[in-house]
């Protein structure tokens, strides 16, 4: 039970993470053109 919760938590912020990253990509592609 404790395990499943932990793994949800890791794999929401994984998430975000991947998220976050495509968004600072897009924001430099935008910056570069």
């Amino acid at each position: 039970m404790c395990n499943q919760l932990l793994f949800r938590f890791v794999s929401d912020r994984y998430r975000l993470k991947v998220k976050l990253r495509k968004y600072f990509v897009f924001l430099a592609r935008e910056k570069a053109v």
